[in-house]
């Protein structure tokens, strides 16, 4: 073994170690406690499957994936929406677009449980500018909170808040990679603003819509910062993510086994939508080098 071998393996063993230990371990460890009935202070016992069955059978487990999925689509699609509306017309620019990039990134340095105290200020019912401000303009207050709508639209604004502004940075950064002889020939040809967009840029745009939604609708199907800090799950479970549901099962009702079971079924459910995504991903490409 030479010496450029012995610094390879210096540097990959801890690596596969820190792998073993704080993921692969945890992961099995986790499979073998959801296959037993493990609470705090009682002895564990085996169940088999059941609680996998119990699972199929908990609706509040199912209403807390239902609302996951709401709480994913609108607020990922607003994110790509108005993401891309912005990295199309902030690339147009010449004058401030430094400074404009640079104060819409700045959302993605918060701390998502911070961010989530601090909203509880913003969207206070009583004493709140947003609730303040709806007053003095329209003559009415919203229940950001308590009220099941209001719950809703404040948790799903807090994520477009966060992270609309990765969504911009990636179709920016695309947008700003593509040829500029299509756009001076499209401009030569007389064609509008839209049709530029509709047959130049969101083709050119397709593998990047791909990997970014793979990547936001991966990530928040895992939210939990924002439901638990901002509304706690309410009213009643209104806003009850599934990431919170587990948490509540495991540190809450100290069921650790079903938790687990849980966690499980959850990331089956996840797996699948990573392998839509990529499959897509995979076809864009396809498609865009033939």
């Amino acid at each position: 073994m030479n010496k450029r071998e012995k610094v390879a393996k210096a540097f990959i063993i801890p690596t596969i170690a820190w792998l073993l230990l704080f993921t692969i371990f945890p992961l099995l460890y986790s499979l073998r406690m959801s296959f037993f009935s493990i609470r705090f202070g009682r002895t564990q016992q085996f169940v088999g499957f059941q609680n996998y069955l119990n699972v199929f059978q908990d609706n509040n487990f199912w209403n807390s994936i239902f609302f996951t999925l709401k709480f994913v689509g609108i607020s990922v699609g607003i994110q790509f929406i108005v993401g891309l509306f912005l990295a199309v017309l902030v690339s147009k620019l010449d004058k401030f677009n430094k400074w404009i990039r640079t104060l819409w990134v700045l959302p993605l340095f918060s701390t998502p449980i911070a961010t989530s105290y601090l909203a509880l200020t913003i969207f206070n019912e009583d004493i709140g500018p947003v609730n303040s401000l709806l007053s003095e303009l329209f003559g009415f207050k919203v229940s950001w909170i308590s009220g099941f709508f209001g719950a809703n639209a404040s948790v799903i604004l807090l994520d477009v808040w966060q992270w609309m502004p990765f969504m911009f940075l990636g179709f920016y950064s695309a947008i700003q990679s593509f040829p500029r002889s299509l756009y001076e020939a499209s401009r030569v040809d007389g064609a509008t603003g839209w049709q530029t967009f509709r047959y130049i840029t969101f083709p050119l745009l397709k593998p990047v819509v791909i990997t970014l939604l793979f990547l936001r609708v991966t990530h928040a199907f895992q939210v939990f910062d924002f439901s638990y800090g901002l509304t706690g799950g309410g009213p009643g479970s209104a806003t009850e993510t599934t990431s919170l549901y587990i948490y509540r099962n495991a540190f809450k009702h100290f069921n650790l086994g079903y938790a687990s079971a849980l966690s499980y079924v959850f990331f089956i459910i996840i797996l699948f939508a990573a392998m839509f995504f990529l499959r897509s991903l995979r076809k864009s490409w396809v498609g865009g080098s033939q």
